[in-house]
């Protein structure tokens, strides 16, 4: 009887497991406040106290040091302690950070300087005309 609720409970973790490998965006970008803070950590590759994020990134402290509890929670984000203060930077090791997110801010990178291009010389054009 107690193999078979063993049996039971593996069974069920290795479902809830699948579904967490298998929708994982779901959880990590599953609110705003997540998907400024990422772009954010990535784009600046270095380590930032919970404070500077939410001035660079201008949300409420509470809002960010939520998301980024949950970010560290998923492994997409690493935390340091130095003192009293909290450093996070993007977890570039994470499989679905590398696999999944990193892959998805560098098409955003290309896609922006290829629009900034095109706007700039749309309006060169327009000068010269």
């Amino acid at each position: 009887m107690l193999h078979h609720h063993i049996s039971k409970i593996k069974l069920i973790s290795a479902e809830i497991c699948l579904i967490r490998i298998h929708q994982p965006l779901n959880k990590i970008l599953n609110k705003e406040t997540k998907v400024k803070v990422l772009p954010f950590l990535y784009s600046n590759d270095i380590e930032w106290s919970g404070r500077r994020i939410t001035r660079e990134i201008q949300i409420s402290p509470a809002t960010c040091h939520k998301a980024l509890q949950e970010l560290y929670s998923e492994g997409i984000v690493l935390l340091r302690n130095v003192g009293k203060t909290y450093l996070y930077h993007f977890n570039h090791d994470n499989y679905v950070a590398k696999e999944l997110l990193y892959p998805s801010f560098k098409k955003e990178e290309r896609l922006l300087k290829v629009i900034s291009r095109l706007l700039r010389d749309e309006f060169c054009r327009g000068i010269l005309i």
